[in-house]
This record gives C-alpha cells, sequence and structure tokens, in this order.
C-alpha cells in the first residue's frame, strides 16, 4: 500500500505570521523543524498502520522547506517545482492508494490561520460549482478523479471543519485553534507529533476509495485583488 503525503506549510504546528512560511527568515528557519515532525508523525503513523510506502511531495512556495535529513528513512520525498499536478503531484501514476493533506489552512476569504488559495495577497475568493473553494476541495477534487480518497487532515481547528465538507471519512488532527489571520492557541511538537502519528489510518486507504464526479466539467471562478495604483 502506497501513501502520498501533500505537505503545505501554513497549517503546521506553530506557523502563525507570514515570516514563519517565508523562506530564507530566522522564522522558516525555526518552523522548518515544526513542519518536519508533522509530516514525520504522519509517515511513522502510516507505516505503523500498514503502508508500505510513503511518498512526501512537497507542497509549499518554493517546495524546498523540508528537513530531508530529518525524515524517516523509509519515506521518500520529491523536492522543487514545477510539477504537472502541483500541491497532489505523483497521484497519477496509478500506484497511490491514499493521500494525506498535512499542513492544510483555509481558502481565500474565509475565517483561518493564513487562509488563502494559492496567492495569499492576490486572489481573493476561489468558487467551485459555487461553493466556496479551499486549496483542500481543489485538491481532493484533482484525486478523486485518478479514484483516490483522502485519508488524514491536518491545519488548524477551522482547516478541520472545513475538510468534512470534502473528505468527511477522513481522520482530521486540529494542530492550533485559530483566534485570528495571524494569531492561534498552539499544541507543542511533542503533542500534535503523537496526535498525528495516532491519526494516520493507512489501512482503510483502499476501502475509500472513490468514484470520479459525474457530470461535465466543474465552475470555476475567482475573485482578485486589483492594486489601486
Amino acid at each position: 500500500m502506497k501513501i502520498l503525503i501533500s505537505a503545505d506549510m501554513e497549517g503546521a504546528t506553530g506557523v502563525t505570521w507570514p515570516a514563519d512560511v517565508l523562506p530564507g527568515t530566522p522564522q522558516w528557519e525555526r518552523c522548518r523543524a515544526m513542519f518536519t515532525s508533522d509530516v514525520n508523525a504522519a509517515v511513522l503513523g502510516f507505516l505503523e498502520g500498514g503502508a508500505d510506502e510513503v511518498l512526501i511531495n512537497e507542497a509549499h512556495w518554493s517546495m524546498r522547506n523540508l528537513l530531508l535529513e530529518r525524515l524517516d528513512e523509509r519515506a521518500e520525498m520529491l523536492t522543487g517545482r514545477h510539477k504537472s499536478l502541483s500541491m497532489v503531484e505523483g497521484v497519477q501514476h496509478g500506484d497511490v492508494d491514499g493521500i494525506a493533506f498535512v499542513g492544510y489552512h483555509t481558502g481565500a476569504g474565509a475565517e483561518g490561520v493564513l487562509a488563502h488559495t494559492y496567492l495569499a495577497n492576490s486572489i481573493t475568493g476561489v468558487w467551485l460549482d459555487g461553493e466556496r473553494a479551499s486549496e483542500g476541495l481543489l485538491n481532493a477534487r484533482v484525486v478523486a478523479e485518478y479514484g483516490v480518497p483522502v485519508v488524514l487532515v491536518t491545519g488548524d481547528d477551522l482547516t478541520c471543519e472545513d475538510a468534512l465538507g470534502y473528505a468527511p471519512q477522513a481522520p482530521k488532527v486540529a494542530v492550533k485553534d485559530h483566534v485570528s489571520r495571524y494569531a492561534a492557541v498552539c499544541r507543542t511538537p511533542a503533542r500534535t507529533a503523537a496526535d498525528i502519528r495516532s491519526a494516520a489510518p493507512a489501512r482503510s486507504a483502499r476501502a475509500e476509495r472513490p468514484h470520479p464526479r459525474p457530470g461535465g466539467p466543474p465552475t470555476l471562478a475567482r475573485g482578485v485583488a486589483h492594486d489601486p495604483h
């Protein structure tokens, strides 16, 4: 059984501020370790749960944020960009049984820590078939086309609520509770690692395979912020 982990950073343990996820800043360097801890916990949980392979797809910004040297040696990591399917690259090869969204966040225009959809200060909202869409929803729709279920979601508490709409059966782990766009009540890395590890459910991946949605192409709309200058 093979699990793909799509690893974003805004929803990682301890992350609340733009500099926490901006490559090159001191805060980013500090938060990389906590981000890696979240991903490692998912890797360990999936392997303990029956997975034979775990591939991690770096999905944040430059896609060069995780600390490879600290990852479980049994996992592999796809890092760097560009990739045909971006955040869910690797799902298209027909050998993935389940995908985990680790470190995810809510969408543009919604409440949530560092909420955005792809471009933080440019896109004010994205709607898919009339529903406000997060990156989680959009990526879940993509992987469903390949028959792959979402089997774990981690992020803030509002991200977990958002995931009820696109992955109702998947375990969800809140590593922090939203207070405002740039503030959260955070749990420690030791605690979140234990929670993520215990939630990773590799054994159930094959049983949850979705069918592609019927009907024609989806309708996608977005709102764009305009610079008055």
